[in-house]
């Protein structure tokens, strides 16, 4: 059993300052059901489940220019590998992820700091 440590999140082997500033870490468990699923004459779920794909939504405070450059870099590649805690196994895994398309909004140029803003990571392999 691994403790959870904020210092094992990393993209491509690399812990992103970003990640320091993690508030809320959300892991989704989302499980993908063949085409041959569904509900049967008595309403009882059928199928084949292909397999569990964890998506992970992240809560992030404040960052300034430059850790929100490193981040945002993330966002833009197709396919990183992506190390997390996983509550289930209560170890750390690693994937193959992409980044959604994050939203980033400063209110006030003069702090220098975005606002706080979230970002999902999404498989594209099952666990």
């Amino acid at each position: 059993m691994a403790n959870f440590d904020i210092n094992s999140i990393k993209v491509n082997g690399v812990h992103l300052k970003a990640f320091d500033k993690i508030y809320s870490y959300k892991v989704s468990y989302n499980k993908v059901f063949d085409e041959d699923s569904g509900r049967n004459a008595d309403y009882e779920m059928e199928g084949t489940l292909i397999g569990v794909f964890p998506r992970l939504d992240l809560e992030i405070g404040r960052l300034t220019f430059d850790e929100a450059s490193e981040l945002l870099g993330v966002s833009n590649i197709a396919n990183f590998e992506f190390s997390w805690f996983d509550f289930e196994t209560q170890t750390f895994l690693s994937s193959d992820y992409y980044m959604s398309n994050p939203s980033v909004e400063i209110r006030k140029l003069s702090n220098k700091k975005t606002e706080p803003f979230s970002i999902s990571i999404i498989p594209k392999k099952k666990r």
